[in-house]
């Protein structure tokens, strides 16, 4: 679901901020600060658990912050709390994001470590293509790969 920007409450800022400290380390965590500039900046999309198949009720557990750029809005972090990984809201996530800029953009991005294997196989199965190896780019921890999804 993507959170308007009335919706975008310093709560919810709370609890997504609270999977991206479980998430995330090194060169791939935000300071708070930069968390909440991207936050209120670009789109945010949220899945919740499904409470006895009642999609949206209960946690947040996966959340996307996608920047709108020229050419293709870039996926700027995805992450699902390491409680609930495993159970496809990444996957639905993605899809939702895909139908959310299908007729407006072209293509999708997405930039993803090197040896982070389970995620390029989550990438890939959701339509996802290596478009560019990035070198250094999470300097000093490493290069990535420029993900795309042409739409």
């Amino acid at each position: 679901m993507k959170i308007s920007d009335e919706n975008k409450t310093l709560a919810l800022l709370d609890e997504i901020a609270a999977i991206n400290k479980k998430s995330f380390s090194g060169i791939e965590l935000p300071s708070e600060k930069e968390f909440a500039f991207q936050f209120h900046r670009n789109d945010v999309f949220v899945r919740k658990f499904d409470i006895a198949q009642g999609i949206g009720f209960g946690p947040i557990v996966t959340y996307t912050i996608v920047e709108e750029r020229l050419g293709c809005p870039f996926i700027w972090q995805i992450a699902t709390d390491p409680q609930w990984r495993g159970h496809g809201y990444a996957a639905d996530a993605l899809g939702e994001i895909a139908l959310y800029y299908d007729g407006r953009y072209p293509c999708i991005e997405l930039a993803v470590h090197v040896d982070n294997f389970k995620a390029q196989v989550l990438y890939l199965k959701n339509g996802y293509r290596v478009a560019k190896f990035l070198r250094d780019y999470y300097r000093p921890e490493g290069s990535g790969l420029l993900f795309r999804r042409i739409l």
